[in-house]
């Protein structure tokens, strides 16, 4: 099953799914479930979400990340190998998560476009899900922790 906050967050993009038909969605995790290593919640968010009416046409299923820097990494790759068309990007997560999220997506926009020369999309806003009682995630020192362990995958 789920964890509320993972379902917070598919009842969330299914909304923006809703409202924009036309966009794709990237659903994103590899094997964090502390119960149930097998199941990756990047399947888990995918199979919701076509339970809920997406079209599996619509859905990226980026299953292999164990950390948001390698969600951003890996979508990337994802993106500019099969749907070099996107262009833009919405960041639909956890309210505490929008500000790490919105910075790793857009700065591997920006590392490639360093690379090749062309900017391969634009994070253009964000959405989020209401966590209760997150309020340690939101602080300055988690979000500090949460960068320097992408510097440092050991701290």
């Amino acid at each position: 099953t789920m964890a509320p906050e993972l379902l917070a967050r598919c009842e969330t993009a299914l909304a923006c799914a809703l409202q924009y038909p036309k966009a794709r969605i990237a659903v994103t995790g590899g094997g964090t479930a502390m119960r149930g290593s097998t199941a990756t919640e990047a399947d888990v968010m995918a199979s919701w979400l076509v339970e809920h009416g997406i079209p599996e046409e619509r859905i990226l299923i980026e299953n292999r990340s164990l950390t948001t820097g390698q969600n951003a990494q890996f979508t990337c790759s994802i993106l500019e190998e099969a749907f070099p068309d996107v262009s833009e990007m919405v960041i639909v997560t956890s309210d505490y998560h929008v500000p790490l999220g919105t910075l790793l997506f857009g700065a591997q926009a920006y590392l490639r476009e360093y690379e090749t020369g062309e900017l391969p999309f634009r994070v253009t806003g964000n959405c989020s899900c209401s966590v209760p009682g997150g309020e340690e995630y939101r602080s300055p020192v988690y979000q500090g922790r949460e960068l320097w362990s992408l510097v440092d995958p050991a701290f």
